[in-house]
């Protein structure tokens, strides 16, 4: 619905209930799980899942989750880290609970203090949950997002400028000639598929991949 009626691009993470997306994922949206997704210039890492406090698809242990960060060390040192870390279950001591469903991960502010990205943006911490649900904190540079109901975020348009020179370095593709391109008045031109930059040298509609 969100894909069709808005024409956005629509970027999940599997939740600790979503057992059924292994059989039919949601249509037209794109899965962020253990991978970088680049998004109109937005690098975006996901981590799906929760702590594991019974048998279910999307449930994991602490060593489990650990494991799945320690797996994507190659995509993060490819594209000079990431922006946004998009998960399901919080960070630990970062607007989690004591109990182990609702439970953060340590693993998640190991990464936070390793790649210290502008945003984390979580779920799975309900507003009916009372009084320790909180919607937004920080934790050391990162801005982390209870991103439950729902929360507009806006990004500037610096770090959008900045995550294409990255991209294009890494691509080996001269600065200056990407720029105008794929950038106007320091945002993303619409219509740059997901995962995807402009190659100046080639005929307009042609892209190359920098992040996969």
């Amino acid at each position: 619905f969100l894909t069709t009626m808005s024409g956005k691009d629509v970027i999940y993470v599997h939740g600790n209930h979503d057992d059924c997306y292994v059989e039919t994922p949601p249509e037209g949206c794109i899965c962020a799980d253990d991978r970088i997704v680049s998004c109109r210039g937005l690098r975006i890492l996901g981590l799906g899942g929760s702590q594991r406090y019974k048998p279910g698809k999307f449930m994991y242990t602490e060593k489990e989750m650990k494991k799945r960060v320690s797996r994507l060390k190659h995509k993060m040192r490819r594209s000079r880290g990431f922006d946004i870390l998009l998960t399901h279950a919080p960070a630990r001591g970062y607007g989690d609970m004591d109990d182990l469903p609702h439970q953060g991960f340590d693993c998640f502010c190991e990464l936070l203090d390793r790649v210290q990205p502008p945003y984390m943006i979580h779920g799975h911490m309900h507003q009916c949950y009372g009084k320790g649900y909180v919607k937004e904190c920080t934790y050391g540079e990162t801005t982390v997002i209870n991103g439950c109901g729902s929360y507009v975020l806006e990004i500037p348009d610096d770090l959008l400028l900045h995550d294409n020179i990255q991209l294009a370095e890494a691509a080996q593709i001269d600065i200056g000639s990407v720029l105008p391109l794929v950038c106007d008045q320091g945002n993303i031109l619409p219509g740059l598929p997901v995962d995807k930059l402009l190659r100046p040298d080639n005929a307009p509609g042609r892209f190359i991949d920098v992040l996969r």
